[in-house]
C-alpha cells in the first residue's frame, strides 16, 4: 500500500534513489576516501612504530629485572654464589657458577706459551659452568635490542666494544654486585636496570641512569692540610 503511493506520489524521488544505487560512490569520492586513508595511516605509522620499539626494549630490560630477583632466591636457597653473565656482542645472558678449582680444565688447544694474562684469562672462562632448571635458562634479547653498556662498582662503563662479557655475582646472604645495565634499540630507546647491592633488588627505568658515585673521605690528608699553630 505504501509503495504503491511512493510509486504515484513522488516518481521523481523513486527514480533518484535508484540512480544514487546504479552509480555508487563517483571517481573522486573515491579518491578523497582513499587520500584520507593514506594520510591517517602516515601520521599514524612512526608513532605506532615507536611505540612497539619502546616496548620491546622495556619488556626485555623487565625481564632481565625478573631473571635478577629470581636469582637472588636461588642464591640463598642453595647457599652458594650464582652469577649473571652477560655476553654484551651477541646479546644474550644465562645464569653460570663457579667450578671447584679441582675442575677447572683448560680447553685442549690452549696455547700455554701464551703470556700469564692470557692465561689468567682463558683459566677465568674456563671457571664457570651454566645453570639451569625449570624457571631460568640462556636467554636472547628480543629482535633490535642489545645491550648499550654496563656499568660495575668503579663506575666505568663497558661496552661490548671494551669487553664482550660482563659477569654480575649475586652472593647467599642477599647482596649483590653493585651494577647498572642499560638496554637500548635502533630507536635509541634507553632502559636501566639498577641492581642494588645490599639487597640485590633489580630496579627498571625509561631513561639512561648513572649509579651513585661512592665518596672516600681521606682523614689522614685532611690532617695535614691543617694550618699549623703559630
Amino acid at each position: 500500500m505504501n509503495s504503491k503511493k511512493f510509486k504515484t506520489e513522488y516518481p521523481g524521488a523513486q527514480r533518484l534513489c535508484r540512480d544514487t544505487l546504479a552509480t555508487g560512490f563517483t571517481l573522486i569520492e573515491l579518491l578523497v576516501i582513499v587520500t584520507l586513508l593514506t594520510l591517517v595511516v602516515g601520521l599514524s605509522l612512526p608513532k605506532f612504530t615507536r611505540m612497539i620499539a619502546d616496548a620491546n626494549v622495556g619488556s626485555a630490560a623487565r625481564r632481565f629485572a625478573g631473571q635478577v630477583l629470581y636469582l637472588r632466591s636461588l642464591a640463598a636457597k642453595h647457599g652458594r654464589t650464582f652469577y649473571i653473565e652477560l655476553d654484551l656482542e651477541n646479546g644474550s645472558y644465562r645464569v653460570v657458577t663457579r667450578k671447584p678449582l679441582t675442575e677447572i680444565e683448560l680447553p685442549a688447544d690452549f696455547d700455554y706459551s701464551a703470556d700469564y694474562e692470557e692465561y689468567q684469562r682463558a683459566v677465568e672462562d674456563a671457571a664457570y659452568q651454566e645453570f639451569s632448571d625449570d624457571l631460568i635458562e640462556k636467554s636472547d634479547l628480543r629482535t633490535r635490542v642489545e645491550f648499550l653498556d654496563v656499568i660495575l662498582a668503579d663506575g666505568i662503563a663497558i661496552s661490548a666494544i671494551q669487553q664482550d662479557m660482563v659477569r654480575i655475582a649475586f652472593y647467599p646472604n642477599g647482596s649483590a654486585d653493585k651494577a647498572v645495565v642499560h638496554f637500548t634499540n635502533e630507536k635509541d630507546d634507553i632502559y636501566t636496570v639498577e641492581i642494588r647491592p645490599l639487597t640485590a633488588r633489580a630496579l627498571v627505568f625509561d631513561y639512561y641512569i648513572e649509579p651513585a658515585r661512592e665518596i672516600v673521605l681521606d682523614y689522614e690528608d685532611d690532617e695535614d692540610d691543617e694550618p699549623e699553630n703559630k
